[in-house]
């Protein structure tokens, strides 16, 4: 998802705010991440799919993507396999931390 192909899910002045800055193409683990997921239009969801999109890799990553990265035999993260990071928005939570709605346990937020 780049560019405005959230512009259907989008709810809130903030996500619209964010939906305007420039994007990039998301990169997720095969079976991770589901067009239900995205069609039932999750805030989480919505927003981690934001923060990927426009966000940057966190260097270094957040303390549940590197223990996923640890975990995996490939050392991806888990649903994106990087922990990416939008200074400013959501918290500064990443992606995959927002994904799950633990913005708030994110090491790497605001």
């Amino acid at each position: 998802v780049a560019q405005q192909q959230l512009r259907p899910y989008i709810k809130n002045s903030l996500q619209d705010a964010v939906l305007r800055l420039p994007s990039y193409v998301v990169t997720f683990l095969r079976g991770r991440v589901r067009p239900d997921q995205i069609i039932g239009m999750r805030d989480s969801y919505v927003n981690a799919l934001l923060i990927q999109s426009r966000g940057t890799a966190a260097d270094p990553p957040c303390n549940a993507c590197q223990e996923k990265m640890i975990l995996d035999a490939d050392g991806y993260a888990n649903p994106f396999p990087t922990c990416v990071r939008l200074p400013g928005h959501f918290g500064s939570s990443c992606g995959n931390c927002k994904w799950r709605d633990h913005a708030a346990r994110c090491s790497r937020r605001d």
